[in-house]
């Protein structure tokens, strides 16, 4: 739990410092004289951007690893363009003591390093949108158990949506062309899985799931604590060719355990599961 508060407070700081980043680049703009195109389309941009950045603050389901990715992403140019502003001003003040303008016109080298900073930024935002449009929210379940969806949760979430950015989200799309106007929870069929990429993320999930617990070991019990009698067993039971099964591992430190402990990491045969089950889970 500690953990997902973490992260979840290192995307709202993020959220936070790109909203502030917004409000200061608006006024470096506001301090640069020029007339040029990409300069009058910075404050369309900005408008744009916060607006983006405002839902995903104010939606915490919409706080994903991939949508914080791409938060960090326009931060990085935002902060770009705020330090192309500020050089430009302090450019523009050095001319006017000299007593000749340096105003930004379209078609000057300032306006086209603008211009590219402002398609990349417009390129983020855009890549921003499609992720947050295929965030799976109200989603529950996994490819062996299946998936539900709390179809009110999906179309609230896609109005807010919908109001700040004009896309609607995937999962809210397939819920309307399904017309289950009237379902609370909505099972996804076999052919929604596969249109929503859940299959693949859900085998993503597992592989990062056995990436963190350690890929090499089938048990990783550290910093357990146990009562008596505790039962714990890794490997395999009862294959036809034990010779062939995998190898066990395991790894147990900084643990307690109580009286009565029975430990098992190997193989046992299938000749041999009748009397490992008949015997090692009874208790003393």
């Amino acid at each position: 739990m500690a953990a997902v508060i973490g992260t979840a407070g290192a995307i709202v700081g993020l959220l936070n410092a790109a909203i502030t980043l917004v409000q200061q680049i608006r006024q470096a703009r506001d301090r640069v004289n020029g007339s040029s195109r990409a300069l009058q389309d910075v404050r369309t941009q900005l408008e744009m951007i916060s607006t983006s950045l405002e839902l995903v603050r104010d939606e915490p389901r919409l706080h994903t690893p991939a949508v914080e990715a791409q938060v960090s992403a326009i931060t990085s140019i935002m902060e770009e363009l705020k330090t192309f502003f500020d050089v430009l001003q302090a450019e523009q003040e050095k001319s006017k003591m000299r007593q000749f303008g340096h105003a930004l016109r379209s078609g000057d080298k300032d306006d086209k390093k603008l211009s590219g900073i402002l398609a990349r930024l417009s390129g983020a935002r855009q890549e921003l949108i499609v992720r947050i449009s295929v965030v799976h929210v109200g989603l529950t379940g996994n490819l062996i158990d299946g998936f539900q969806v709390a179809q009110r949760v999906v179309m609230e979430m896609n109005e807010n949506v919908m109001r700040a950015l004009g896309t609607p989200l995937c999962l809210a799309e397939l819920l309307q062309a399904r017309q289950l106007d009237n379902a609370e929870v909505v099972t996804l069929r076999e052919e929604d899985i596969e249109v929503l990429g859940l299959r693949e993320d859900d085998q993503n999930e597992r592989e990062r799931y056995a990436g963190a617990i350690g890929d090499s070991k089938n048990l990783n019990w550290h910093r357990n604590k146990t009562g008596d009698d505790a039962k714990i067993m890794a490997g395999n039971l009862g294959l036809d060719e034990s010779e062939k099964a995998t190898v066990v591992k395991a790894s147990v430190d900084n643990s307690e355990f109580g009286r009565g402990l029975g430990v098992m990491v190997g193989t046992v045969g299938k000749e041999g599961a009748k009397s490992f089950n008949e015997n090692f889970w009874k208790t003393r």
